[in-house]
C-alpha cells in the first residue's frame, strides 16, 4: 500500500503553512463553506493583490479545493482543486482550475495564461516546502 506524505495535507489545509509556499491564505478551519481571504505583495503579474472566496472541497488526505474571485472586481470565481495520489516515488499533486468561461473573453485568456504559469511555479514551491519540512 502506498501512502501520501502527511506533509502535503497539512501544507494544503493549514493557513500558516500555505503562506510559506503560496501566499497569505486566511480561513478559520478547513471546512466546506468557510470563507477565504488571500493576499500578496503587489507585483507585475496581476493588477490586484487580494481576493476572496470559500473552501469548496475537503476530502482529508486526498483532495482540497476552493473557489476564488479570479479577477476582482469582476465577481466570477474559479474552482481550484488539489488532488493527492500516492505513487511509487512519493506523492503526485495535480492542480485543476476550472470556471474561466465565466469571465469576459479578453480577460479569460489572460487569467487562464497567468494562472497556468502561476500554478506550475506554485507546485514546485509546494514540493520544495514539503521536502524541506520532512528533513
Amino acid at each position: 500500500m502506498r501512502r501520501i506524505r502527511h506533509g502535503y495535507g497539512k501544507a494544503l489545509t493549514t493557513p500558516e503553512q500555505i503562506a510559506k509556499w503560496f501566499q497569505v491564505f486566511e480561513f478559520a478551519k478547513p471546512e466546506v463553506g468557510q470563507k477565504i481571504h488571500t493576499h500578496w505583495e503587489p507585483n507585475d503579474a496581476v493588477d490586484f493583490n487580494e481576493t476572496f472566496g470559500e473552501i469548496a472541497v475537503v476530502e482529508p488526505i486526498s483532495r482540497f479545493g476552493f473557489r476564488w474571485q479570479i479577477s476582482p472586481p469582476n465577481p466570477a470565481m474559479t474552482l481550484v482543486v488539489f488532488d493527492l495520489e500516492a505513487v511509487a516515488s512519493g506523492t503526485r499533486v495535480t492542480v485543476t482550475e476550472t470556471g474561466f468561461e465565466a469571465l469576459p473573453e479578453g480577460l479569460r485568456q489572460k487569467r487562464f495564461a497567468d494562472n497556468t504559469g502561476g500554478w506550475e511555479a506554485m507546485i514546485v514551491s509546494l514540493a520544495t516546502f514539503v521536502q524541506g519540512q520532512a528533513k
